[in-house]
């Protein structure tokens, strides 16, 4: 069990928007997808590129390098050219700002 670690406050992080953070040493991208936050490692798999440089279509975040598609909630690759997820995040929100667990 890690460790859960302030982000940024929830409304720093419009509907449907990311942003990237970097947390406890690893880079992170916080996405509120219709108003639930989401964390995701901040890097593509299939060739290391920031996936917060990307696009949110749907419930998908699109990597803007090769088109590789992802799910938000959970960062399961949905099409190629990524044959493995990106590692998600736990997180909850406490007073107003969002914390993501973060593995010791």
């Amino acid at each position: 069990m890690g460790t859960f670690i302030p982000v940024t406050p929830t409304e720093a992080i419009g509907k449907n928007e990311m942003l990237p953070f970097t947390v406890d040493g690893v880079d992170i991208v916080v996405v509120n997808l219709n108003g639930n936050f989401y964390a995701l490692k901040d890097t593509c798999p299939h060739a290391g590129a920031p996936i917060s440089n990307g696009y949110i279509r749907g419930e998908s975040l699109m990597c803007a390098y090769h088109g590789a598609k992802f799910r938000i909630q959970d960062g399961a690759v949905l099409t190629p050219p990524a044959m493995c997820a990106i590692p998600s995040y736990s997180v909850r929100i406490e007073n107003g700002m969002i914390e993501v667990e973060i593995e010791a």
